[in-house]
């Protein structure tokens, strides 16, 4: 559960926090996959 009640707020973090770990990846090495997927 969210501490947040705004609809907003929890719409955007829940993606951020399923992608945290690819996040911080891309942050640190600069490398995506989007040759492989495009």
């Amino acid at each position: 559960m969210s501490r947040s009640r705004l609809r907003p707020v929890i719409e955007v973090a829940q993606p951020l926090k399923r992608h945290l770990e690819n996040l911080l990846t891309y942050l640190k090495h600069h490398i995506t996959d989007a040759v492989t997927e495009g």
